[in-house]
């Protein structure tokens, strides 16, 4: 989704906001290049889009906390987790 923001900004000087970026999800689902997203649960999918909402708002010049252009981050230094509601898991 963020190389998608990046694009559509390039192309058009407009970010894709959460809804926006939820609504891709379905077709991103059925995509054959994107297939491995059926994978993950959609709550956490949803969170990172969330995510990605809020580091694109805090980017903008208005924004007393500006933290800059989100970017791409190595996998492997990625600790930022999933979110997953505990209700869907049973622990036993």
């Amino acid at each position: 989704m963020l190389s998608h923001n990046m694009s559509k900004y390039k192309n058009e000087n407009k970010f894709s906001f959460y809804v926006e970026m939820a609504n891709m999800l379905p077709n991103m689902k059925k995509s054959k290049d994107t297939s491995w997203i059926k994978e993950c649960p959609a709550d956490a999918l949803q969170h990172k889009l969330k995510d990605l909402d809020v580091a694109l708002k805090k980017s903008f010049k208005h924004n007393k906390n500006r933290a800059g252009f989100p970017k791409f981050k190595a996998k492997s230094k990625d600790y930022s987790g999933i979110r997953i509601p505990s209700a869907r898991f049973k622990i036993t």
